[in-house]
């Protein structure tokens, strides 16, 4: 067992901390509107954002499997330090748009790459029996972060609508060094050709043949697009019902906080009723 691997995992929990560190998310449409932007370019940003994930995402998936998880990874960190950059310069609508699809090929790079990381890590430490546990450990990083993160951000906003975003800037740049510091564990080629031969048939089976999945697919697509349409809503809303900037960092941690409760409450529903019906073997 080589330590260096070993200490990836550590590293992708700070790195999880890093990503989902989001100050500038509380008073964003704020900051936005008080640059002069209409709420329809507001959500043209976003849009071009969610897009630009959806776009990259099989190229960058590509792009890991091939030059591996690490050059994802530093690309991603990079990134993201680029796109932060671009916003604390920019100063109307085309810049922060520039600013949103650095972001975009930011995320794209990382996503999927952290878990691929941490999953072939831990094979390499013959550890693998653990992912989960220690994925799960990684996703409540982040949501701490986002949580803490929130609360900080609304404060910080009350020095100017901008200081969140120098902070977030100093605390992405962490992120470069930390992800240049990854060790690429050994590839398992035979898995990654098997899963690239897999992908189209399991695509078609999915949409085509299992009408449930391709329902359950819709309905999570529309009920995502609806919770992003709230998130960019409530600032708002807020600021016009007078809440005073400070609380907005609060008010959204405990937004978040209550989506965790439910989806948490949700999923243990699913387990329990299939657990009756005997779907689930003790």
């Amino acid at each position: 067992m080589q330590p260096s691997v070993k200490a990836n995992i550590w590293k992708m929990q700070v790195l999880s901390f890093i990503n989902w560190f989001f100050l500038i998310i509380p008073t964003l449409v704020i900051f936005y509107q008080a640059h002069g932007l209409s709420m329809k370019q507001v959500m043209i940003i976003q849009a071009v954002f969610s897009i630009g994930i959806v776009l990259i995402e099989i190229p960058s998936g590509y792009f890991a499997d091939r030059f591996g998880r690490k050059a994802s990874i530093i690309i991603g960190a990079a990134g993201g330090a680029i796109g932060m950059f671009f916003y604390i310069i920019a100063g109307g609508f085309w810049g922060f748009l520039t600013a949103e699809i650095i972001l975009s090929i930011s995320a794209g790079f990382y996503s999927g790459a952290d878990s691929a990381l941490i999953y072939d890590s831990l094979l390499e430490m013959k550890n693998e029996e653990n992912y989960k546990r220690i994925q799960g450990r990684v996703s409540a990083i982040g949501n701490f972060a986002e949580g803490l993160a929130s609360i900080i951000g609304g404060f910080l906003a009350l020095i100017s609508l901008k200081t969140p975003f120098y902070a977030e800037f100093a605390v992405l740049l962490f992120a470069i060094p930390l992800a240049i510091s990854l060790r690429e564990p050994r590839p398992h080629e035979a898995k990654i050709t098997e899963d690239k031969k897999n992908m189209l048939g399991i695509t078609k089976y999915a949409l085509h043949f299992r009408k449930e999945i391709k329902w359950l697919i819709l309905y999570s697509a529309v009920i995502g697009a609806a919770t992003l349409n709230m998130v960019w809503f409530t600032q708002p809303y807020w600021e016009n019902a007078g809440v005073p900037l400070a609380f907005f960092g609060i008010l959204w941690a405990l937004l978040l906080s209550a989506g965790v409760f439910f989806l948490c409450g949700f999923v243990s529903l699913i387990f329990m009723r299939r657990a009756a019906a005997g779907i689930i073997s003790p």
